[in-house]
């Protein structure tokens, strides 16, 4: 479970920091919209979700879970898997786009 939750974090780190798409993401959209990016992860039967809301355009989400997805290679190599999902949310404003992380 350690290990679970330590990818998690670790997932969710790297898509907060370099804020991209599994559908849906217009990475020749321009404007940035509030999106909540989910990082799903299980190992030996325990699994793990970690939601995260990021600012950023359709580009940078999709550079984000790129990266992401890269990351979790190396956990499906220890017998993990993962998932990485990114959509729109409802939140209209940067603010409130990061103060749906401190809830």
């Amino acid at each position: 479970m350690k290990k679970i939750l330590f990818v998690a974090a670790t997932l969710l780190a790297l898509i907060s920091t370099s804020c991209s798409n599994n559908g849906g993401i217009d990475v020749n959209d321009p404007k940035e919209y509030c999106w909540k990016v989910t990082v799903s992860a299980s190992y030996m039967g325990m699994e793990q979700s970690s939601e995260v809301y990021v600012w950023a355009d359709g580009e940078e989400v999709q550079d984000a879970i790129e990266e992401a997805k890269e990351e979790l290679k190396v956990f499906e190599a220890m017998g993990g898997s993962g998932k990485v999902t990114a959509v729109k949310s409802n939140l209209s404003t940067e603010e409130s786009c990061y103060q749906a992380n401190q809830q």
